[in-house]
């Protein structure tokens, strides 16, 4: 796990490095890779900090990336790789802090499989988000947030209760 956790961030890391070094732009992706080799040292020096804040980092550095014209297709494959590698990270040391964890490969290959379908279908609707423009009045958009915060909500609670059948069993 920790291996596959380490190519996402090396990957993370690369996407938003190259695109900012293609535009003539060395100091910033000098600031990137720091960021991405203090995640990638994070084992050993134990801070279980640096993946937040490499997550909070490299998502101002790709929205200055937009501001600046890059191509939004990268940054936000980027920013889905990002959170993959910080998602993972998290998981790495939830298993590496449990005390004992029944069928570790079932619920790593669960956790994979979500983080999957999760990543990609974002990575989706993001492009299409970013290719299709729909004009919508502030009453619509208002009504539109309020059933997606309440679709989220309820996908978490119904993860949860998975998650707590799972330990009981």
């Amino acid at each position: 796990m920790r291996a596959f956790t380490a190519v996402m961030i090396g990957l993370a890391t690369l996407g938003l490095g190259v695109g900012y070094a293609t535009s003539g732009r060395w100091i910033w992706m000098t600031a990137i890779l720091l960021v991405g080799l203090l995640w990638l040292t994070e084992p050993w020096h134990g801070g279980r900090w640096v993946a937040t804040l490499a997550l909070l980092l490299f998502s101002a550095v790709a929205g200055v990336g937009v501001l600046l014209g890059f191509s939004t297709f990268w940054l936000l494959t980027s920013m889905v790789i990002v959170l993959v590698a910080w998602d993972l990270d998290h998981f790495g040391n939830y298993l590496a802090e449990a005390p004992e964890i029944r069928n570790e490969t079932e619920l790593t290959a669960r956790h994979l499989r979500r983080l999957g379908f999760v990543s990609v279908s974002g990575w989706f609707l993001g492009i299409v988000a970013l290719n299709v423009q729909v004009r919508l009045n502030f009453v619509l958009t208002l009504a539109l947030a309020i059933v997606i915060v309440f679709a989220l909500s309820g996908g978490i609670r119904q993860m949860r209760r998975e998650s707590a059948q799972n330990e009981v069993s």
